[in-house]
């Protein structure tokens, strides 16, 4: 374990130094642009492609490759200066010819050729609330279409100046034009123009404005030609102030981002300016990492995954604009590396590395200073950095104990293990407003701050914990101070452990964790515990559970060294591969790694911290990264659409047709992912629904199906980023493969006539021979039915006749009590004597009455049990089956006090068992076998079962089919 520790340790010391950048920007150049091909217009659409307007007509852009729309004309594409998309998601373009073009389906058309159209370049489009479109021109003002309608709006009819650079949206559903007489404000009521102008008269710094533009509060933001870019408060209705930057050395503003804290500026020969209009500062940016120099800039775009787009020349410029800064130098300093990182409350961005200790303010915008603290030893390995709240500075280091810094005056307080620190390795430091807790390689020091006059170091007392103390171990990485006071630690071996203030409660695989080495740990805005460990991801603890998180939930990578938590509750998780950030709520985990610059990031295990304004700090081989979340809410999973159908290679309108002949069944779906982050980690799930079972994964963009039978079919596919697809959109086509006309409803009606007709004279005959065989049949079985039936009755009128006189000479009272059940009895056989079958229900009623009578005449000598449940006495039965067996047992059974005789009637494997003992009278009365013979007869007939007959020396059993009701 401990060789593990040290060899850690050393890892963290050593680096490697990769070159310095600033935000991060590739460049791409496709190789088959015509030569002399200028981009001037970018632009994304509602469906995520992104759209080239150049010298040379109209590109879509997917990520990987650019496509060439031609106008459906077959007219030279010309010079597209202006593009837009209206709510029904058709593209306007506008040409430096004058030419108004619409794009729908990839499909170029002019736009009404009837109408007059204008003749100088249209250089910019915009639509409004209304759903209107307005048109700006360089030489003829502002052209408004509603529908095929056109308005014209020129000097002539109140615009200030018919030379238009840009248009925007203003409040109260206004126009604002920024033109080379200042800002013209329109308005189209009742046919009628309405303007007034923004003029220098009005304080506007220069009368050309170039670019107009919406910040985050709604305020606009003016750029211009001479004058940088100024600000107009739309509350107040006027200028805010002075320029946002006062000496604009630039040239002409040709774009303009707002940030959230800043602001990109592109211009027509310095590249992108990055204003921070707080503290004055500014940056020049005009290459990218591999040199490419863009300082004429046309055209800056914001794209909706949060990647920034730049028009340069023939060059399109993709960067991670705002979210990723790059501190790899600053005064000659190397800030490549760094062992630990804090950013406190007061601003400052603190730092060490091989070179010592350093602070600077949290805005690298070049008008701050780098400060070097020459107190503190150059030769130490400062691991951790702790700002208490009386503005002292902690720092731990690896072997020398733990130093306090006074910022202000640079003093020095060193505290070892011979002044009560419980070991030298000082890994983490972090506390509260009256203490701080130490993590080091020998278990835990607890420091309470004595306050900030004292400057004695007889006045610090430390408190120490080990194993022995309840520490879950003494080799810790971590310790972190959660919102209620609590306090936890990361341990080498042992998982993590709680300092409840009272008791320690250490958590590990017992409780769930696959990991025992914890790093590192932070608290969401829930009050959840979030910790990395060594080799199974991160885990999140409610309190209640572990729940751990993983590369089968999106994670990139597991070689895991720090964790916070950013200003929109999202988990920032570093790695060796770069940056994951996971959002606790959805469970989206979105990845920053060598598409942003993150290269060989390889961090420190302290070097990762979050700043007051909630952006993450953290240190890699190539230098100090700063992430910060966007104020605007960016999609966070690919875009995905069905880009092309064909039929045997044949395109197909999408829109328009759905229904193939059976021989058109050969189809082919391209489709894409749009991530232009990192397009290549995008993959696919693909069904096609009518044909495959489940959905297929695949990196391939181009799927074909052959030999499709005819029938209805859905294509539908799905994008996500490596194997996450948990908030991937499905996009889908519908389409119908007719069957051959000889495998048609009305082909098989056709031939089934056809060949009944053939047929039908001699089923006529046949049915005639079968209906007088059914009547010969019919009239046989109900003739042997009713003499059967008839053979009932005087056998059983007999008995009865015969046990009533008996009971009439010994017992009057039990002979009217007789002749009352008799009379019951004889009325069911009347009732039921013509029927073919009676329910289960109905004959347990008859040889109830039956052993009432029997029962008379024998008493306890005869003995019965009726075991049906009641879920068969809807089952049928031939009447009076049951009282014929029970009659003939009594007939060929001794009766007798010493011989009782018992008889059950039960179920049992869907028969009926009726069942007697065996005991033969000494004279058997003669059987005429009539009973059993007419039971298995009606059986025979009416059921089509026969009866099972068992006996042995001691049982006889007669078993009945049960006759379910649904069969009568």
């Amino acid at each position: 374990m401990k060789i593990r520790i040290f060899a850690i340790l050393i890892l963290l010391v050593c680096g490697m130094t990769l070159p310095g950048q600033n935000p991060y920007f590739r460049t791409i150049l496709p190789a088959y642009f015509p030569a002399g091909l200028r981009i001037n217009k970018i632009y994304q659409s509602s469906d995520g492609f992104i759209w080239l307007g150049t010298t040379e007509g109209l590109y879509r852009y997917n990520g990987f490759d650019f496509e060439r729309i031609g106008l459906a004309e077959k007219q030279d594409p010309g010079n597209i200066t202006a593009i837009c998309e209206s709510t029904d998601s058709t593209l306007w373009l506008g040409f430096e010819s004058g030419l108004i073009a619409t794009c729908r389906h990839n499909e170029i058309k002019l736009f009404n050729k009837d109408t007059l159209m204008p003749e100088s370049p249209v250089v910019d489009i915009i639509q409004d609330a209304r759903g209107r479109m307005w048109l700006g021109t360089y030489g003829e003002g502002i052209l408004l279409v509603e529908g095929q309608t056109v308005w014209w709006l020129d000097t002539g009819n109140g615009l200030n100046d018919n030379y238009v650079y840009d248009l925007e949206n203003g409040p109260a559903g206004s126009l604002w034009a920024g033109t080379d007489a200042g800002i013209a404000i329109c308005r189209f009521r009742d046919n009628q123009f309405e303007t007034s102008a923004i003029t220098t008269r009005e304080g506007l710094p220069d009368i050309i404005v170039t670019q107009l533009c919406r910040d985050v509060k709604g305020d606009m933001l003016i750029g211009m030609q001479d004058a940088g870019v100024a600000r107009w408060d739309v509350q107040k209705d006027r200028l805010s102030g002075e320029l946002l930057l006062e000496v604009w050395p630039y040239g002409r503003v040709s774009g303009i981002l707002p940030f959230k804290n800043s602001l990109w500026i592109s211009t027509s020969g310095s590249g992108i300016i990055d204003l921070h209009p707080s503290t004055g500062g500014v940056k020049t940016y005009t290459e990218d990492q591999e040199g490419f120099v863009f300082n004429r800039i046309e055209d800056i775009l914001a794209g909706v995954e949060g990647n920034y787009w730049i028009a340069s020349g023939n060059h399109l410029i993709q960067s991670s604009g705002e979210k990723f800064e790059f501190i790899v130098s600053h005064e000659d300093l190397d800030f490549s590396d760094p062992l630990a990182l804090l950013a406190d409350d007061q601003g400052l961005l603190w730092f060490s590395n091989s070179q010592g200790l350093f602070s600077h303010p949290l805005a690298f915008t070049g008008n701050q200073k780098l400060k070097k603290y020459q107190t503190v030893s150059d030769k130490l390995n400062i691991m951790s950095i702790y700002r208490d709240p009386g503005g002292f500075v902690w720092l731990g280091t690896f072997g020398k104990g733990l130093y306090r810094l006074n910022p202000d005056t640079g003093e020095i307080m060193h505290f070892t293990e011979k002044d009560g620190l419980i070991n030298d390795n000082v890994l983490s430091i972090d506390g509260s407003y009256k203490e701080i807790w130490l993590a080091t390689l020998g278990g835990v020091s607890r420091l309470m701050l004595p306050g900030n006059g004292k400057k004695d170091k007889s006045a610090f007392r430390f408190q120490s914990y080990r194993e022995e103390n309840g520490l879950g171990n003494n080799f810790i990485y971590a310790v972190f101070v959660d919102a209620q006071g609590r306090v936890w630690f990361g341990t080498d071996g042992n998982g993590i452990t709680l300092y409840t203030g009272k008791t320690f409660i250490n958590y590990d695989e017992d409780d769930g964790l696959k990991d025992n080495v914890v790093y590192s740990i932070t608290e969401d805005r829930t009050g959840n515990i979030w910790f990395t460990t060594s080799e199974s991801g991160i885990y999140r603890f409610d309190g209640l559970k572990f729940i751990s998180y993983g590369l089968e939930d999106g994670i990139r990578d597991l070689s895991i060294s720090g964790i916070e938590t950013d200003e929109a509750g999202n988990i920032i998780i570093l790695h060796d591969k770069g940056l994951d950030i996971f959002n606790p709520e959805d469970g989206n985990i979105r990845y920053y790694g060598e598409e942003v610059g993150l290269l060989d990031v390889n961090p420190n295990l302290n070097a990762i911290t979050r700043d007051r304004n909630g952006n993450i700090w953290f240190g890699a081989t190539n230098g100090i990264v700063k992430y910060q979340a966007s104020a605007y809410k960016y999609l966070d999973h690919p875009i995905t659409r069905i880009t092309g159908v064909s039929v045997y290679l044949q395109p197909v309108d999408v829109e328009r047709d759905h229904i193939f002949s059976w021989d058109q069944n050969h189809f082919s779906f391209s489709y894409i992912g749009l991530w232009y982050i990192e397009p290549d980690v995008v993959n696919y799930e693909i069904m096609l629904e009518g044909h495959d079972l489940e959905w297929n994964r695949s990196k391939n963009r181009f799927i074909t199906y052959s030999q499709l039978s005819p029938g209805k079919y859905t294509f539908k596919v799905r994008s996500g980023i490596g194997e996450d697809f948990s908030h991937a959109e499905m996009m889908s086509y519908s389409f119908e493969i007719r069957p051959p006309f000889w495998n048609t409803w009305w082909f098989y009606l056709l031939l089934a006539i056809l060949l009944g007709s053939i047929v039908f004279a001699y089923i006529k005959y046949r049915e005639i021979r079968l209906r007088v065989r059914e009547k010969l049949k019919k009239e046989k079985l109900e003739f042997e039915f009713q003499t059967l039936k008839n053979q009932v009755n005087p056998h059983f009128l007999f008995n009865s006749f015969s046990t009533l006189i008996s009971l009439i000479e010994n017992n009057d009272k039990l002979a009217v009590e007789y002749v009352e059940k008799l009379s019951e009895f004889f009325r069911n056989i009347l009732q039921y004597r013509d029927m073919e079958l009676i329910s289960l229900k109905e004959e347990t009623g008859i040889i109830q009455t039956y052993f009432f009578i029997q029962q008379k005449r024998y008493g306890q000598n005869l003995r019965y049990e009726i075991d049906i449940p009641e879920v068969y006495l809807e089952s049928l039965i031939p009447p009076l089956t049951l009282q014929m067996l029970i009659e003939n047992a009594i007939k060929h059974n001794v009766v007798s006090r010493s011989k009782p005789l018992q008889i059950s009637v039960e179920i049992k494997e869907n028969y009926i068992r009726i069942s007697n003992k065996r005991q033969p009278k000494a004279e058997a009365e003669r059987s005429t076998g009539v009973g059993l013979n007419n039971i298995r007869e009606r059986y025979r007939i009416i059921a089509g079962r026969e009866i099972k007959i068992e006996q042995d020396d001691e049982t006889f059993c007669v078993l009945l089919p049960l006759i379910k009701k649904y069969k009568v």
